[in-house]
């Protein structure tokens, strides 16, 4: 009977598990391309099931993929548009 319970109780875990890997999905802005063509700008939203947020994270990558992309700024603000979260556009100045 503990074995049964120990199972059931390590199939539920596992559900769990896969329903937070669901919900966290990360979604990517579209890039901007920086005036000379060497860089590309986007951000990255992810829903946080522990915070119960949304937390963006800025990043900047060659575009010639020589190294990986590599995160400039976390935060920012986040507009809420046909039920989805949607921060803003990156852009060059």
């Amino acid at each position: 009977m503990l074995a049964a319970q120990a199972a059931a109780d390590s199939a539920v875990m596992e559900d769990i598990e896969l329903l937070v890997r669901l919900v966290e999905i990360r979604d990517v802005t579209p890039p901007a391309v920086s005036p000379d063509g060497d860089h590309v700008a986007f951000s990255v939203i992810e829903a946080s099931v522990e915070t119960n947020a949304y937390v963006v994270t800025w990043f900047v990558a060659p575009t010639d993929g020589s190294s990986a992309p590599r995160a400039v700024h976390e935060g920012g603000d986040l507009r809420i548009q046909d039920g989805f979260p949607h921060a803003g556009r990156a852009a060059w100045s």
